[in-house]
């Protein structure tokens, strides 16, 4: 077993593997860790109109049933999902997440500073990976209480 993010999925898909299977991570019931990808406005982009039309069209309906079923990824946009027949459809694999985000608790990942701080992320690694090495747990306890302090996230 591999923990891999829903990329996976739309790689997999798109090689025509089909000998692959999922499931929410070991501890995770009811709970959906989120993170979204992001297109933005370059500040010295040569044609801001231009990238303005395709950020607008990225966040629409149409723009993520074009983007999302290559992607492996679910629609951010609420009222997306419904891919025109002549279009590549969902895979099984998204409809069930999509199931999941209507169904669970959405909170966000440690990747890319959505639920803290880098550092504390760094943090947090470092300890764990140091925990592989020397598998003492209340090293580990303490290690992780400590990133928790320094970053501000716990008292």
């Amino acid at each position: 077993m591999t923990l891999m993010g829903d990329w996976a999925a739309g790689e997999f898909d798109n090689k025509g593997f089909t000998d692959y299977g999922w499931m929410a991570a070991p501890g995770t019931d009811k709970i959906y860790d989120t993170l979204a990808d992001s297109f933005g406005l370059p500040t010295k982009a040569v044609n801001k109109a231009g990238v303005k039309l395709f950020l607008t069209l990225l966040g629409s309906a149409a723009g993520q049933d074009i983007f999302n079923p290559y992607k492996g990824s679910i629609p951010a946009n609420t009222t997306a999902g419904n891919p025109p027949a002549s279009a590549k459809q969902y895979s099984t694999y998204q409809k069930w997440a999509m199931g999941e985000w209507k169904a669970d608790a959405i909170v966000p990942s440690l990747e890319h500073g959505a639920a803290a701080a880098p550092s504390w992320k760094g943090a947090w690694e470092t300890a764990v990976t140091s925990f592989v090495a020397n598998p003492d747990v209340p090293t580990l306890q303490a290690a992780l209480a400590q990133a928790c302090k320094d970053a501000s996230v716990c008292k």
